[in-house]
């Protein structure tokens, strides 16, 4: 009900904002989930950040949907959703302590070795490698400069390496 007042308050009609957010959500959310779950790593996590970041975006949408690239910040929205995801998890790890045991798939070794790492170094392995993201978009999302982006890349590389020499 605030939502609707708002918008007539502000002199919109309430089904014309409600369509152009749908066409914009319908737009983007399916490239918004791949983000998500590069960073995450499962469905379930990457479908919570995504309706988080889609939630942020919405209750800001007459701010978002006049900025000069709407989708540029829903993009950097979802990264911080999915870091958050990710520092929640391991707070709750740390606070549970419980170990689980690996089996040999390389894919869930590796998931496990990334699993090790910061948050923020996890989103910037995900979008790099797994999503292809150049680095002015990496930049663009995280809100650091360029020359930022390929050093912290390098630390995440390092801290990867050393995580999976461990195994």
């Amino acid at each position: 009900m605030q939502r609707v007042e708002a918008a007539e308050w502000l002199g919109m009609r309430a089904d014309t904002t409600q369509r152009e957010f749908e066409i914009f959500f319908c737009e983007h959310r399916d490239a918004v989930l791949r983000v998500a779950l590069a960073i995450t790593g499962d469905h379930e996590s990457a479908s919570d950040a995504t309706q988080e970041a889609f939630v942020k975006v919405l209750d800001r949408w007459k701010r978002v949907r006049a900025m000069e690239s709407p989708a540029g910040f829903l993009k950097t929205t979802v990264v911080r959703c999915a870091v958050d995801i990710l520092r929640s998890r391991r707070r709750q790890a740390h606070e549970q302590e419980s170990f689980h045991p690996n089996t040999d798939s390389e894919k869930i070794a590796v998931r496990h070795a990334l699993g090790k790492l910061k948050p923020d170094q996890q989103a910037i392995l995900a979008l790099s490698f797994g999503q292809g993201w150049s680095y002015a978009e990496i930049a663009e999302a995280l809100k650091i400069p360029v020359g930022t982006v390929g050093s912290r890349i390098h630390a995440a590389k390092e801290a990867f390496r050393r995580e999976w020499g461990d195994e």
